[in-house]
């Protein structure tokens, strides 16, 4: 009795899965290519069980245009045995869009030929847009990272990072480098204790606060100045009791254009103006002089933003003003 209450039980849950647009199971015969969909692979695809009759065309009707490749590889990969679990979008005629996952299985004869194939579709709609939310926010932190050495991070109660986010602007080849105590080695030796015992003063008042600090990146040879804003959490299933956020501190005169807008005979008045030859400026910022032909060349290879900014702060911190006058960059001391 206690058995057939179970599998009863199980026949509900699936049946209420399916009314509820969950969930849908379906069949195809590896030989005759006949397939057989419950109502609820119906209700996920858009299309009517009591005149739409179960096949491939039909499956790829309401299929959104550029998820058709894919599932066709996919499904070709099947019919030689390859399992595969698909993840595609499906646009109902209402013009609703879902996102759909698709686990399979094969069955085999005695002989070892594919007898059947059956599998299960879940909507995942829901789970698909929290990951594509999460995915935009990361993007977002990434573009903030890359041009503005902007990283987020959360710490326990003493100030030891627990996480940080964004760790290749700081120069960091994974998050583990800056993780604990680790992160203070970005901070020049000679302020380091004097600076450690400050972070832990401000930590211990439990209050919000920012600060000023110079830290060692572009593999740990140039000092930049970096602001640091930290704030207390109330999470209490939490281990990090303090969260924020490190950026580099700008004046607002250095933020008016971007780095790209500055070009080889920008680089080469800098020079002019410090007399300074290329060899001058490769030992000031320690970007290659290899590296400095070819920028101040023109010749279509644009060098990457770092070393770009790399540059520049090495003109800037021996007195050479980049300024955008009405969308062109002048360079003077």
């Amino acid at each position: 009795m206690q058995h057939a209450q179970t599998q009863f039980s199980s026949r509900s849950l699936l049946k209420l899965a399916e009314q509820r647009g969950q969930l849908g199971l379906w069949s195809c015969n590896a030989t005759t290519g006949e397939q057989i969909w419950s109502p609820g692979v119906h209700k996920l695809l858009g299309t009517d069980p009591l005149t739409d009759k179960p096949s491939t065309e039909l499956f790829m009707r309401n299929l959104h245009p550029a998820d058709r490749y894919s599932v066709i590889a996919e499904r070709e990969l099947l019919k030689e045995g390859v399992i595969v679990d698909q993840k595609f979008r499906v646009i109902d005629p209402n013009g609703t869009l879902r996102w759909l996952s698709c686990a399979t299985e094969i069955h085999y004869t005695k002989d070892g030929r594919p007898s059947h194939i059956t599998g299960m579709l879940l909507d995942v709609t829901e789970r698909q847009s929290i990951a594509q939310v999460m995915h935009d926010r990361s993007e977002r932190l990434a573009v903030l990272g890359k041009h503005f050495r902007f990283t987020t991070w959360a710490a326990n109660e003493r100030g030891a990072f627990t996480s940080i986010t964004q760790w290749s602007s700081l120069g960091a080849n994974s998050s583990a480098q800056l993780l604990d105590w680790r992160w203070l080695e970005l901070v020049p030796e000679s302020q380091r204790t004097d600076f450690g015992v400050k972070w832990k003063q401000a930590i211990a008042r439990g209050r919000a606060f920012t600060c000023s600090v110079e830290m060692l990146l572009e593999s740990r040879t140039r000092r930049t100045t970096m602001a640091i804003y930290a704030a207390p959490t109330c999470l209490k299933e939490s281990q990090s009791r303090w969260v924020g956020f490190i950026a580099q501190r700008f004046n607002l005169d250095q933020i008016s254009f971007e780095e790209t807008d500055i070009k080889g005979r920008h680089i080469r008045a800098g020079r002019a103006l410090l007399d300074w030859s290329i060899e001058a400026l490769s030992a000031k910022s320690g970007v290659s002089v290899s590296t400095i032909r070819r920028m101040e060349s023109d010749d279509g290879c644009l060098p990457r933003p770092n070393t770009l900014r790399t540059v520049r702060q090495a003109f800037e911190e021996a007195g050479v003003v980049f300024d955008n006058q009405n969308g062109c960059v002048t360079v003077s001391l």
